[in-house]
């Protein structure tokens, strides 16, 4: 994990984000072996294994590395313990999916299982909780050719993440979308109209709520960044802000920070719209309305084409039909037309 101790606590015990994993996992591994803080004294006091179990110390690898197998744990289970030990202490630590995942998205992947509130904002990339399965390909192959195996791996890790998510009636996921997350073609525009209707759906649930940032509301808090905040409902559980970036990511969870990034998730919300009314005018990938070259175009210059829908119209340069698109509602296209007809943006060509 990239910078984990700067970024989550300063303090010489470690970072606490890291300190109650190891303690959950090591209760875990305690209780299912049957065994009570007194079978465990050679190894550590009762006070002593209480702090571990409750994230309240910094652990030495010896000591998660022999409770792990004194509870009977497998090698691959101790390497992973030691290493989270070690996290408590340094800066870098290893977790589950190694093979599949970056180094740093393991802590995530159990924060994300067990937080009770999730509120997620980015401007141009679905949360991988809503993505479909054509979606999710898209975006796994955004790292570059690789094994095929291994991305079907990443893939089975992500849908069973999405499954063990949306089953969960405890969990309450709010997310502020971009424009451009929807706007931006990943895959094909097929799967963008399926990744839509999909996001529809989902937001009929009653512990979803899908919400976009129109791209009329201008500067906003979401420049600084995606974020994702995590709340859960132990007290001594802290809510967790996760930031993810090329090189790695950042956990924090000091009061402050954390508030200023709810104050933020709050102000997007309030400027956004829910997705049902986002859709109704802009559907950016709706496949089945044909194009239709204006009448204005010259067949040797320009050509533009349209594409009216209930609500909205595209417009598109018909020479390059990949390229970029642009999307009004009615009334937005009427306005633009009746500009172009009085010159207003021949200063522009």
């Amino acid at each position: 994990m990239t910078n984990l101790a700067g970024e989550v606590n300063a303090s010489v015990d470690g970072p606490t984000l890291v300190r109650r994993q190891l303690g959950r996992r090591l209760r875990t591994l305690r209780e299912s072996a049957g065994k009570t803080t007194s079978d465990v004294s050679v190894v550590a006091s009762r006070s002593k294994l209480w702090r571990i179990e409750e994230g309240r110390t910094a652990v030495r690898v010896g000591d998660a590395r022999e409770l792990a197998r004194l509870y009977g744990a497998d090698e691959a289970t101790v390497d992973a313990i030691g290493l989270l030990a070690q996290g408590t202490r340094t800066k870098g630590w290893w977790e589950d999916y190694r093979s599949l995942v970056p180094d740093w998205f393991g802590l995530y992947i159990g924060l994300e299982s067990s937080c009770n509130v999730l509120s997620h904002y980015h401007p141009e990339l679905i949360h991988g909780l809503l993505q479909t399965p054509d979606y999710a390909r898209a975006v796994v192959a955004i790292d570059g050719p690789r094994n095929e195996e291994v991305i079907e791996g990443r893939l089975r890790m992500r849908m069973n993440r999405v499954r063990g998510a949306l089953e969960r009636s405890d969990l309450e996921i709010r997310v502020v979308l971009g424009a451009g997350a929807l706007s931006l073609v990943i895959g094909s525009c097929d799967i963008m109209a399926a990744q839509v209707e999909h996001l529809r759906r989902l937001n009929t649930r009653r512990n979803v709520d899908i919400r976009v940032l129109p791209w009329r509301v201008g500067a906003h808090f979401g420049l600084h960044g995606h974020f994702t905040l995590m709340d859960f409902h132990d007290p001594d559980d802290p809510p967790v802000v996760y930031e993810e970036s090329i090189a790695g990511a950042r956990y924090l969870e000091q009061t402050a920070q954390v508030d200023e990034y709810r104050r933020a998730f709050t102000l997007l919300s309030e400027q956004s719209v829910p997705i049902e009314e986002y859709t109704v005018n802009h559907t950016p990938h709706d496949t089945t309305s044909p194009w239709i070259k204006a009448a204005a175009s010259a067949s040797a210059g320009q050509c533009v084409e349209l594409r009216r829908r209930d609500g909205a119209v595209d417009v598109r340069d018909s020479k390059d039909p990949e390229g970029p698109v642009l999307h009004f509602t009615r009334q937005e296209f009427a306005a633009w037309l009746d500009g172009a007809k009085r010159g207003e943006f021949d200063h522009l060509a």
